[in-house]
This record gives C-alpha cells, structure tokens and sequence, in this order.
C-alpha cells in the first residue's frame, strides 16, 4: 500500500508527535508499504495568538497542497497538529478518495473550552461542527485512553479505538550511560516535561510548603519548561520555598537517568481536561518502577490505570496537598529501579505492539465507508 502520514511536526523534527511518525513510517516501511510523512513546520516551541492562528492556517495549506500533489495513496493517517487537521484531512481524503485514520492527541475544541483558551460560543459550536464532520470522515478512529475515547465516541458517534503513544526508544549508548544511583540524606520528587496550561503545579507546590514546614527531606524539582512555568515559579518565590528547584528540558540522552534518579515522579492534570488530552510523560514513567504520583482526575481512566498497574502509585484529587504529603512521608527509604535493559525491552515491547496494532487498522481488507462495494471487516 502507498501511505500518507500528515501532522504538524514529521522527522527530522523532534517533537513526541513527530517521533511517533518516525516510528510508524519506519514500521510500515519494513512491512513493505511505501509510506510519505508530510509536515509543515520544522520549529517547535509555544506560540500564541495572531502567530498560532497564522502557523496553523499556514500549515493546513501547506499539508493540503503537498498532499494533493503526491500521487495517489490508499491511506491518510493524521493526528492532530495543527489544530482542526482531522477536518482538513476529511476533505483531502475525499477528493483522493483513499481511507482515513486519525489517531487524536487531544480532542479540540472541548480542551480549549476547558482551558479558557477559546470562549464557548458561536466559533467554538462552528469549530465543534467541523470537527464532528472530520472524525465521521474517517475510518479508523483512535483515541489515547478510554476517557479520551469515549469523549470522541460521544462528539461523532463513530466507535474509537484506544491505544496510549509509545516512549520514544532508547538508544544503546544512552542506556550505557546511566549511572549508579547513590543513597542520599535528602530525597527527589520530579516534575519532567512541559508544564503546560492543562496541569497542576499549585498542589505540589502547596505541599512542598507543608514539607518544608515539618521539616521532612524532600526536594522538589521541575525538569523542562512551559506556558506555566514562570506562574509557577513566581508561585514558589511567594511561598517561599528553599528546596523548589528549576532546570530546564533534560536531553534525549539524559533523560532516563534524570527519571531514574528520583524517588517518585509526578504527573498532573486539571480536571476540566479529563478525556480532552494524555500526559505524554506518563508513557515512560509507567516503565520504570519508582512510585508514581498523580494528580488529577480521581476517577478517570489514568487514575484506574495506575492503580491496577502499580502498589506504588499516589493517585489524589488536585488541591489535596496534605494527602499528599503523607502518601511521600508513607513511601520506602529507597525504591527499586530497574536496570537500563530492563526499561529498554519494556520501551521495545510497547513500541513493537503499538506498531503492530497499526498494522491491523491499516489493513488492506479494511474499508472505505467511499465504497458502497465494499464490506467492512
């Protein structure tokens, strides 16, 4: 079969959406298809207002013309970048008349609503429109957890399938690299990746507060950047807190070490935003056997999912502070970490699946709903 994959941010780029179709095109292209990426944007940071309305437009014109002129195809696959490409990608596929599968990294514009970056309104309804127009164009529909697709399930009324994006892999050299984690007096609670407009730094920062106030030896640390970085830091300066520590983005490789030298590592969400979006982060930290903190939604799909994969993880309800501080006051001296092999063959086992599962969903018996010939497997 001939491919396209379009999305914002394709190889060489680095982004995690981007790495994601490095992976892909690579695995389809050992199976024997021929598989074109088609991106728009070899930048990558945030970006807002009149530049991020003209970044997107600019690249669905970009992706369009690219994609109109490649030839024919018997797939599109896009995920979400930029914001509305499922719409777009809907109309392409039919003017190619080939099928389409979309893999959602967010459901727009619901997230958008819930983070007050678009008012709920006309546009917002018009735009809602569009984009319940684009998912029943497809004929793979892919969510990133349960919650996430049953929001979609609920917009199109269209059935999604789940599956979480995998870590990026692990080269040799950097497994190689790691070090020995040595014993230390004071212990490591981490925050890793973008601290963006959907997450919760103000409970860990109120409980790096109540820790301080006792005494208790935890440092906490923020390892990246983010929309929300410098509130979060001007948060910390007026509690004033002398064990918030800041740096920023780790390397690809030195990343699996800066996870595996912490003691618990954190991922947080609002919950407004439950089933709109996934913490990337969480791919690999699920991985590495450490406790692993949650905050956010209690009863969402993350929150179930920790549970019954791990006796470690702290699963607590956004401004539950003082719990907590006693899930970390309650946690061993010192937690288990696997070796860098280990983690290697768990990254290679998700990715290898993940992979494999698309390979099913692209399968050539699989129909276009363009087809009234066809019957769907």
């Amino acid at each position: 079969m001939r491919i396209l994959i379009i999305n914002q941010f394709v190889p060489p780029a680095t982004p995690p959406t981007a790495r994601l179709v490095g992976d892909l095109a690579e695995a389809l292209t050992k199976a024997g298809h021929e598989v074109v990426c088609i991106g728009a944007t070899s930048g990558y940071g945030p970006i807002r207002g009149i530049r991020r309305l003209w970044r997107d437009a600019t690249a669905h014109l970009k992706i369009s013309l690219a994609v109109l002129t490649a030839g024919r195809c018997d797939w599109i696959v896009c995920l979400s970048d930029p914001t509305g490409l499922p719409f777009t990608a809907t109309l392409l596929a039919r003017l190619k008349r080939t099928r389409l599968a979309h893999w959602a990294m967010d459901v727009y514009p619901q997230v958008a609503v819930a983070l007050q970056a678009m008012k709920e309104g006309a546009v917002s309804r018009a735009v809602g429109k569009a984009m319940r127009h684009g998912y029943r164009g497809c004929d793979v529909l892919v969510g990133l957890d349960a919650d996430m697709a049953a929001e979609i399930a609920h917009v199109s009324g269209c059935p999604v399938s789940v599956l979480p994006p995998w870590p990026s892999a692990i080269n040799d050299a950097e497994s190689k690299a790691l070090p020995e984690i040595a014993p230390s007096a004071r212990r490591r609670w981490l925050y890793s990746g973008n601290l963006g407009r959907a997450h919760d730094f103000a409970t860990l920062l109120e409980a790096q507060r109540l820790i301080e106030a006792e005494g208790l030896p935890w440092d906490l640390h923020f390892q990246g950047g983010g929309p929300c970085r410098q509130a979060a830091l001007s948060m910390a300066e007026e509690l004033g807190l002398n064990h918030c520590h800041w740096s920023g983005y780790a390397p690809d490789d030195e990343l699996l070490s800066s996870l595996l030298g912490a003691d618990v590592l954190i991922a947080t969400q609002l919950p407004e935003t439950r089933g709109l979006l996934w913490p990337s982060k969480l791919a690999l930290m699920q991985q590495l056997d450490l406790p692993i903190l949650w905050i956010g939604p209690i009863e969402g799909q993350i929150a179930r999912d920790l549970h019954a994969t791990s006796h470690l993880a702290g699963v607590f309800a956004n401004g539950d502070a003082r719990a907590v501080v006693n899930w970390l006051k309650s946690l061993p001296a010192q937690p288990t970490r696997p070796t860098s092999d280990v983690v290697q063959m768990r990254v290679e086992q998700l990715r290898t699946a993940g992979l494999a599962q698309w390979e099913v969903w692209l399968s050539p018996a699989r129909c276009s709903p363009l087809d009234p010939e066809c019957v769907a497997i």
